[in-house]
């Protein structure tokens, strides 16, 4: 049973996870403080007062569970944590750094007393509930409490999950709000708000929205996180937009491992792939702020779905304005005829900076800028095939399924020549505070595509393909 109520004591402990909270996200450089400090004072109850907990044994079977289906609110939970004694409050400090026990999103496999990984807005508490019947099905008298956010309760899986529990009477779950009413709408809902449509935290819906305009003859940009629109919402962009071929064109932000801060659970690594495996879908992935004006353009008069890539981080200028851009056809960047370095988005940078190593020491590479994934320009390839010795790709995202594949699959066909990926291994990323230093830490920059365009050109003599995994 919980300990007699002692409302100064947890006042005092509630202030000192609210001090630590705003250090951590200080010294990390980025995180969520409205949110964190909202649920401070729930978080407090429970972890010293209500929940049957032992720090010493963090899986100790009998005990109570809580998972944060807001999970980006994190430092408060760490926070109480470090104060119950999982561990020390020096961890505290090392929020969101590369290897630091304390991810952007909650990580069971990596912090002591996280009962279950979370991030997604929606997803948490369906865990809850299965934890809830877990407990049933073993007889055991441990209770889950659960914390969602106010703008959560838009996500349509919150009240599958609510529908769930209460079919199956789990009177050992605890669901709470914290309805901080903290959601913000951005700079377009200002500019146009006669155009601008927030649908929430709900980006399934938000794609059936917008098929639904398209029918009407309106052009409509749906936009959220790569990892949303292209994994949470891909049955519907497959069935009601790509299927019907509905001119809806999809901006999904914060792409890739240089998302850095959030983690994995907001690191999009295979949008790439998911989205190129879609028929009638148009996939681009520009490389600075001049192609993403003009892809913006280009994919406006486009007419069919598409799907546009773009990072988080500020991208340097490449190209100028009078450099062409058409959809379907890589832009080349330098001429070469010892290999080429294909590469997307914000890679390209990277590959430009390696040609420039690479040329230091007399290798002469062709870049070409592949800013459309699907169509690709098939023509640029084979003849980088057959004109250089051979390919290597860049790209931030996964090995598997994006660009890399894509070049492999024509070369197998066309034009048989060895290529070398850069991408991430078939593996998460994990937090980072400085993306430079995450994109290095895994491999991603002009480093790791000189190496391999080095050992391209030592066994350019056989036909094979490669990865840095």
């Amino acid at each position: 049973m919980p300990q007699r109520l002692d409302v100064q004591r947890l006042r005092a402990t509630a202030a000192r996870l609210r001090t630590n909270i705003v250090k951590m996200i200080a010294v990390a450089g980025s995180g969520h403080n409205g949110g964190a400090l909202s649920a401070a004072d729930v978080i407090t109850y429970l972890y010293f007062h209500q929940m049957r907990i032992d720090p010493a044994d963090p899986r100790w079977p009998d005990r109570d569970r809580f998972v944060m289906s807001k999970g980006h609110c994190c430092p408060a939970l760490y926070a109480a944590l470090a104060e119950r004694g999982y561990f020390s409050e020096d961890v505290l400090w090392t929020l969101r750094d590369i290897g630091s026990p304390l991810q952007g999103h909650p990580d069971m496999t990596k912090t002591p007393g996280i009962d279950m990984t979370t991030g997604s807005l929606g997803q948490g508490i369906s865990s809850a509930v299965g934890i809830a019947l877990g407990g049933k099905l073993d007889r055991k008298d441990y209770r889950v409490y659960c914390m969602i956010g106010d703008g959560e309760l838009q996500e349509g899986q919150v009240w599958e999950a609510a529908m769930a529990a209460a079919h199956y009477r789990l009177d050992n779950l605890t669901v709470i709000v914290d309805n901080n009413k903290l959601e913000t709408d951005g700079r377009f809902a200002k500019r146009f708000p006669d155009r601008f449509f927030n649908m929430g935290a709900a980006e399934q819906n938000m794609i059936g929205v917008a098929a639904g305009l398209a029918t009407t003859g309106k052009l409509p940009f749906a936009s959220t996180f790569a990892v949303f629109a292209s994994l949470r919402a891909s049955e519907q962009i497959r069935t009601s937009v790509a299927y019907p071929k509905l001119n809806v064109k999809i901006v999904a932000t914060n792409a890739g491992v240089e998302i850095c801060g959030d983690g994995a659970t907001h690191q999009a690594i295979e949008d790439l792939a998911v989205m190129r495996a879609i028929p009638n879908m148009l996939v681009v992935s520009p490389s600075d702020p001049v192609t993403t004006r003009k892809a913006v353009l280009a994919i406006a008069d486009h007419m069919g779905p598409v799907y546009m890539r773009l990072g988080r981080q500020e991208a340097a200028v490449l190209h100028d304005e009078e450099t062409p851009f058409t959809l379907g056809k890589m832009t080349h960047l330098r001429q070469g005829r010892d290999l080429t370095i294909i590469a997307a988005g914000h890679m390209v940078e990277q590959a430009l900076l390696a040609a420039d190593v690479l040329a230091a020491q007399g290798v002469a590479a062709r870049v070409l800028d592949c800013h459309t994934i699907k169509p690709i320009d098939e023509a640029a390839i084979v003849a980088a095939a057959a004109e250089t010795g051979g390919i290597v790709t860049a790209e931030d995202h996964s090995v598997i399924g994006g660009l890399g594949s894509a070049v492999c699959e024509l070369v197998s066909r066309e034009r048989p020549t060895r290529v070398h990926r850069v991408g991430l291994a078939d593996c998460f990323a994990s937090s980072g505070r400085d993306y430079r230093r995450l994109m290095a830490h895994y491999r991603l920059d002009a480093q790791e595509i000189v190496r391999q365009a080095m050992a391209l050109l030592e066994k350019r003599t056989t036909w094979t393909t490669e990865t840095n995994a």
